[in-house]
């Protein structure tokens, strides 16, 4: 079965027309005289026979091609020695970039996502071919490359430096491939707990994005960054059943004595976990904090039947933990209007917790763990 051309892809102008390849079904329309027949129509017009009754007549039935079909013909072959039909345009817009451009462009934005046209210009002027012409292209067609790579304009995030260390990357593998006490492997999600902290503001409800009138801002009044800052500490466990633990407080960090009395309420508290040992034995993950460290927060836990395992430090996205913080702070951007102090911001996060409430194991599944 014959290949089959992408119907999308405009070809440059002038472009033989593979034999081999069919036309895409979307494409109708005649595909031209072969090139035999339009050697013979040329041939016959050299020699001055092509006036005559009987080819007349067929072109009459369309079963000829016309005289100016015929004349166009001797002058392609005088010009370019050849009547190979050409590749058919269709009506799809054409784009500029196209073959070892294109290429480089994909590469540029894997490397540098956050690059800005002129960067994308200066990079493909460089990375120009011997023997093809150097040239700019204008935002338009480099954003209607991209669009053809099926690259979209999205909110971007930094990765530090720190994370691509030998180190570190060493770290992470040891994480997700050995199991306890270097790492995850063997180890459900449904008895992985993940916990951390987070800075909440009142202006954590405010928004970045309104609409107004050309001309002039979207200016709103609401909380502005004069407030007292929260510390919100949050653990997840994953698993069908997997609950949520929460603490809200007015301080502006986290000591190992706070650390310590979170983990003490998860196991020990009203609600909580119990001691391990058996089939009740969970694994803490947390990220390098200082406070996390102590090894006070390591007898905490071990004395109960648990384990403690450090993911990788500047892999924020192997934390469960940092969605669920994401989806906090968006859904506090609901609450715009109906939070003005820190008691209704406590409500509010409560109140969004109990909603999430038996919905985090999507979070675990996203970043890797283990059913």
């Amino acid at each position: 079965m014959a290949p089959t051309k992408n119907p999308k892809e405009r070809p440059a102008p002038s472009t033989i027309r593979d034999a081999s390849l069919r036309p895409h079904p979307s494409r109708g329309g005649a595909r031209g005289y072969d090139v035999a027949q339009r050697n013979a129509a040329v041939a016959l017009r050299v020699m001055g026979e092509e006036d005559t009754p009987a080819l007349d007549h067929l072109r009459q039935l369309q079963q000829y091609p016309s005289k100016r079909s015929t004349r166009r013909w001797h002058r392609r072959i005088n010009q370019e020695g050849h009547l190979h039909p050409y590749e058919m345009n269709g009506n799809n817009p054409a784009t500029v970039l196209k073959g070892h451009q294109l290429l480089m462009l994909s590469f540029y934005r894997l490397c540098y996502p956050k690059a800005t046209a002129a960067e994308i210009n200066a990079f493909l002027f460089a990375s120009t071919l011997p023997g093809q012409q150097q040239r700019f292209y204008s935002e338009s067609q480099i954003t209607e490359a991209e669009d053809y790579l099926g690259l979209s304009r999205k909110r971007a995030s930094t990765t530090a430096y720190q994370a691509s260390l030998p180190i570190n990357l060493a770290k992470r593998h040891s994480f997700w491939n050995d199991p306890y006490p270097n790492g995850i492997a063997g180890t459900s999600r449904s008895t992985i707990i993940d916990w951390d902290e987070a800075g909440v503001w009142v202006e954590t409800t405010n928004r970045g994005y309104g609409k107004c009138f050309i001309g002039s801002r979207a200016r709103e009044e609401g909380p502005y960054n004069h407030s007292q800052k929260y510390t919100l500490t949050a653990a997840i466990r994953g698993g069908a059943g997997g609950g949520c633990f929460v603490n809200f407080a007015l301080r502006a960090g986290t000591s190992v004595m706070d650390t310590h009395d979170f983990l003490e309420e998860i196991i020990n508290g009203p609600g909580g976990i119990g001691a391990g040992g058996g089939g009740n034995t969970c694994t803490f993950i947390c990220d390098n904090l200082a406070a996390h460290h102590s090894p006070l927060i390591a007898y905490l836990l071990n004395s109960n039947g648990h384990r403690l395992v450090f993911r990788a430090p500047y892999n924020p996205w192997d934390g469960p933990i940092e969605y669920f913080f994401n989806y906090i702070q968006q859904q506090l951007s609901l609450e715009l209007h109906n939070v003005t102090t820190g008691q209704e911001l406590e409500q509010a996060i409560y109140q969004i917790c109990q909603r999430a409430n038996g919905e985090f194991d999507r979070y675990f599944a996203h970043c890797g763990y283990a059913p």
